[in-house]
């Protein structure tokens, strides 16, 4: 793939004193419990050990190579696996407020889904008030998530980097085909949760058509103040 690596290729591509470098190394620490802590989300981490994970690395502030790296990465998804997902980087900054990074956050959705070459698929309502609402981009729903710099208390959305990771809805599918299984895994996740974020679970996290919007799931706030979202993406 031309705009899209994993790990391995960026440990290899980019030198040590790079930040790109860091910031693969950084989150794959982070990940993986370098710390000593278990990170709560079991897929990430099988993500990590299993090679699922792939990187693209912001050419400017603005994320110019973003709508390229993503459908690449969509477009390959499937022969990656299961356990396939995105982190898009953006360049090393000053730390920002948590305010800033969400509305980069919603403004860099926004590009994308101008950026979009494919329609919006049939079965996905329009409406981000729906409960069936997801993300999608080149025909595919997917689940997009902020990390940054200043979520301190929530760990879990943590980067050392402004980071949208994204990971196509059909692993979900793939990883919870039931309800049981969805609410064995979702209970997992959780109990880690309290283990690993000093804050406690953020209301709005649940699973996907069941409670709160898909929108209020993408950027949780460090200390779970309700965080809005534009009322579409244009």
């Amino acid at each position: 793939m031309k705009h899209v690596l994993q790990h391995d290729e960026v440990l290899v591509r980019y030198p040590e004193t790079s930040w790109q470098h860091a910031a693969a190394r950084d989150y794959a620490g982070h990940v993986m419990a370098g710390d000593g802590r278990l990170f709560p989300c079991v897929f990430a981490v099988r993500a990590m050990a299993q090679g699922g994970f792939h990187y693209c690395f912001a050419e400017d502030p603005e994320g110019g190579n973003m709508a390229a790296a993503l459908t690449e990465f969509l477009r390959h998804s499937r022969a990656i696996g299961p356990y396939a997902t995105l982190s898009y980087v953006f360049p090393p900054e000053e730390v920002r407020t948590l305010e800033t990074y969400h509305d980069r956050f919603w403004s860099a959705l926004r590009r994308l889904h101008a950026a979009d070459e494919k329609p919006w698929p049939d079965d996905v309502p329009r409406s981000m008030r729906d409960p069936g609402w997801t993300f999608c981009f080149d025909g595919e729903p997917v689940f997009p998530l902020c990390l940054t710099p200043a979520h301190v208390r929530k760990q879990t959305r943590h980067a050392g980097y402004f980071t949208i990771s994204f990971q196509p809805r059909w692993t979900f599918k793939h990883h919870l085909p039931n309800p049981e299984i969805m609410r064995k895994y979702s209970k997992l996740i959780q109990d880690k949760i309290k283990t690993f974020d000093s804050s406690p679970i953020s209301p709005y996290l649940g699973l996907y058509g069941q409670g709160f919007l898909d929108a209020e799931k993408y950027f949780f706030d460090d200390k779970n103040l309700p965080m809005s979202f534009p009322d579409s993406l244009g």
